[in-house]
């Protein structure tokens, strides 16, 4: 893990900690520490025994593991449930529901079942260290021309300090310019990113509304938000380091704080009043379909 961690250090990735971390390491004090370097994620579900095996985080969707339990170990090792096997498929369930690219371990069964099962073959990687160092070596050579961590800092303090996609920038609006009106808008303002938003439904309905000091004003009682931890990610009163709106079909906005000071959106859905134009992000794929998106490549 020593040269995932240099990137990590370096700002060029993220390693984050799953909240089932913290119970494996109760009673090892040295790696507990060293996971302190990470930032914790959660579920949506709470399971524990002696202590919490996994905590809620601001996610959306329903946790899996046990579908994920019984696709990797089967129903004879689920008769008896394994504490270590359950811990293994709550990792990998959080990393899912935090939109996670890999889950790095060095069990083979578990690498094996990311390859063989299609159900966590379409959401995650499962690899071991060295094939996801290997993996993230030839993604910065094609796309920066280079792996090298000195090099690639150098061009990423250049960056902006929202990511959104596979884009940096100083901040982002999303203007539906039939009607001029901004969809999401998000900028950074004394050290905080401030999130403006009107989101709709699928169907054009205005459900929810989100402006800098205010209360946030639903229009749907099927739309829920959700913050965990104090930080700079502010929406209307509050501050958070990881934030989700979300409905029970849809996910409209994810983004979290990184250890590196950047704010990541890694999941939008957004559509306009006729609920033809849309703009989404999927981890580092972004879509924008009439709609026009405005990103300062210079801080305001």
């Amino acid at each position: 893990m020593n040269e995932l961690e240099d990137y990590h250090h370096a700002g060029l990735i993220e390693i984050l900690k799953t909240s089932t971390l913290d119970a494996e390491f109760r009673t090892a004090p040295l790696q507990k520490e060293k996971a302190k370097n990470y930032i914790m994620i959660g579920g949506s579900a709470v399971r524990g025994e002696e202590g919490y095996d996994a905590r809620y985080g601001a996610v959306s969707g329903k946790s899996k593991f046990y579908e994920y339990y019984l696709e990797i170990f089967g129903p004879k090792l689920g008769e008896r449930f394994c504490r270590r096997s359950i811990r293994d498929c709550l990792h990998i369930d959080q990393a899912i529901l935090n939109h996670a690219n890999y889950f790095v371990t060095n069990e083979k069964m578990l690498i094996q079942a990311g390859l063989e099962i299609q159900s966590l073959r379409e959401k995650i990687k499962i690899v071991s260290p060295e094939n996801c160092l290997s993996e993230l070596k030839s993604y910065f050579k094609t796309n920066y021309g280079t792996s090298d961590l000195c090099a690639l800092k150098s061009k990423e303090k250049d960056d902006g300090s929202v990511i959104m996609g596979s884009n940096s920038s100083y901040g982002f609006r999303i203007i539906d310019p039939t009607i001029n009106e901004v969809l999401l808008s998000s900028y950074i303002d004394k050290g905080k990113l401030i999130v403006e938003t009107r989101i709709r439904n699928k169907s054009g309905e205005l459900v929810l509304e989100i402006s800098e000091g205010n209360k946030m004003v639903f229009h749907s009682f099927d739309t829920k938000v959700k913050g965990i931890g104090k930080g700079p990610l502010t929406i209307g009163e509050e501050s958070f380091i990881q934030i989700y709106i979300a409905s029970d079909e849809v996910v409209y906005l994810s983004a979290r704080y990184l250890s590196s000071g950047k704010i990541l959106f890694d999941c939008v859905n957004l559509y306009s009043r006729d609920s033809k134009r849309k703009f989404s992000v999927n981890r580092e794929l972004m879509e924008l379909k009439g709609l026009n998106l405005v990103a300062p490549k210079k801080a305001l």
